[in-house]
């Protein structure tokens, strides 16, 4: 799936891949505990 994806959208996978590292680094800065 990952590979279907890169090939048929690199430019948007990127973008996803950068949403995801900022959505889990301000998870990981302010935890909700």
């Amino acid at each position: 799936m990952s590979t279907l994806t890169s090939a048929s959208v690199p430019s948007g996978m990127l973008s996803i891949q950068v949403h995801l590292s900022r959505l889990r680094g301000r998870v990981k800065r302010i935890p909700r505990t």
